[in-house]
């Protein structure tokens, strides 16, 4: 069995020891009060699992995972919409990625990774460009989500169960590496979260839009002008140097332990980041949500081909709303220095 980096890296590469912990980011070990509060619907077998790190017949589990997935990791030919079917083989595997997505949609993970997979398709593949590591970030990336009772408990549970199956991963030390900072983290995220707000959450709009887009009743303009009303805003008194700062930070340090440049590690997460937050709107069949965070061309027609969001191709991702553009173009300023 070949292994296989997809990373970009200047340092030299190594095949993994099944039998070895990774060594470059701590696997986080959840403490075992967590397993208690673990969500009930999670099959009694694959809670003992994600628990004990023990389960029957995981070893050929895991070989046959390296088996299916050989083909997507030494490829750039594989569409990122198929990148799920090398998990839908185990019933465990299956169990959690049909488990809730814990959106008031009420969608399972499959459905959102599937999703999320369809915008990068969308977006970053043009057929025969490399997005194997995006690709398999975005099918894994919510895959311990439903074994906890919140979402808050995603990215403990999304790190026990990838620390469980890497084994299984045909992929070097420093492609997981990567993969698992992405799956199990989200810098991104939670800095807008921290300094920008929006109105949308706290309006009648979003109640309109979903009983709008459930009656077939939307029209382009109604969500664009929602949209635009609810786009973020700086929380009053945010400390937006600082928190720029821990992202900053956050990137070089990914940087230095990956052997790439900070804003080589800034693009795969915005890229990730973006692609996540997209597939929960109405371009990827969901309800409306995330467009408020995303620039929207004048005029569209729902549901029609063309795409809902603007691609910048000198910066290879889409175009924020104005602030968190302007927030992301400092961001990117920062990590090129």
């Amino acid at each position: 069995m070949a292994f296989h980096d997809f990373s970009l890296h200047t340092l030299p590469l190594r095949p993994i020891d099944p039998a070895a912990a990774p060594v470059m980011l701590e696997v986080l070990r959840p403490p075992q009060s967590l397993f208690r509060s673990m969500s009930p619907v999670a099959p009694l077998e694959l809670r003992r699992w994600i628990d004990s790190g023990i389960r029957p017949g995981s070893e050929r589990l895991l070989a046959d995972l390296r088996i299916a997935l050989e083909p997507f990791v030494s490829s750039v030919t594989i569409a990122p919409t198929q990148y799920l079917k090398p998990f839908q083989g185990d019933p465990d595997l299956q169990a959690l990625f049909l488990g809730s997505a814990k959106v008031l949609e009420g969608t399972s993970i499959l459905t959102h990774s599937g999703r999320a997979l369809a915008q990068l398709e969308r977006y970053l593949w043009n057929g025969n460009n490399d997005v194997r590591l995006l690709s398999l970030v975005t099918a894994l990336h919510d895959i311990g989500k439903s074994l906890g009772r919140s979402a808050s408990e995603q990215h403990i549970f999304t790190s026990r169960v990838l620390s469980l199956i890497r084994p299984g991963l045909p992929i070097y030390d420093r492609t997981f590496q990567h993969l698992y900072a992405l799956c199990t983290t989200d810098p991104i995220g939670a800095c807008l979260m921290s300094i920008t707000r929006s109105t949308f959450w706290r309006s009648t709009d979003r109640g309109t839009l979903w009983s709008a887009v459930r009656l077939g009743e939307l029209a382009y303009e109604t969500l664009r002008e929602a949209m635009t009303r609810g786009q973020p805003t700086l929380v009053p008194g945010a400390d937006v140097p600082n928190a720029l700062s821990r992202v900053e930070q956050v990137m070089r340090n990914r940087a230095d332990v990956l052997g790439i440049s900070p804003s080589a590690v800034l693009l795969t997460q915005l890229q990730f980041y973006q692609m996540d937050t997209t597939s929960y709107t109405l371009e990827a069949g969901s309800l409306p949500m995330f467009e408020r965070l995303y620039a929207l061309p004048p005029e569209r027609s729902i549901g029609a081909a063309n795409p809902m969001f603007i691609w910048d191709s000198v910066r290879e991702r889409l175009t924020f709303a104005p602030l968190i553009e302007e927030l992301v173009l400092e961001l990117e300023r920062r990590c090129t220095q």
